[in-house]
């Protein structure tokens, strides 16, 4: 029930209803990878929900280990949130389970760039530093 309605409510654009509807359907059955699944899908559209959307999408990976789409969407989520280490991680198990990947190649290409930067590109120190 819950699962159906967050699913209107996603496809409707309706991302804060959803993701009630889809933490509601995770707490109804924990042991639900889609729910958990969906939540994480759903965090993703806001930043401000990033963290719970780490929460649900590493509960979906630990229900539904060698799910290639799950880890692929970890890498994705944890990328945005800025932690690479752990975005690699997800993204080289994708990796190992399923064979090369174009897109998997490129976000781990771009992880390792932006993880250190070039002569050009090193961060300023003080107050006037990229904190992108």
């Amino acid at each position: 029930m819950f699962m159906n309605r967050g699913i209107r409510a996603y496809k409707a654009g309706n991302f804060a209803e959803a993701a009630g509807y889809f933490d509601r359907a995770t707490k109804e059955d924990p042991s639900s990878y889609q729910a958990w699944h969906h939540l994480a899908l759903t965090c993703l559209k806001q930043d401000h929900w990033l963290p719970r959307a780490q929460e649900a999408i590493t509960k979906a990976c630990e229900l539904r280990p060698n799910h290639i789409p799950y880890l692929k969407l970890a890498g994705k989520i944890y990328e945005r949130a800025g932690m690479a280490p752990k975005a690699k991680q997800y993204y080289n198990q994708a990796i190992s389970l399923g064979g090369a990947d174009p897109a998997i190649r490129k976000a781990l290409q771009a992880l390792g760039d932006s993880s250190s930067p070039s002569k050009a590109e090193k961060p300023k120190s003080g107050l006037f530093r990229k904190v992108w």
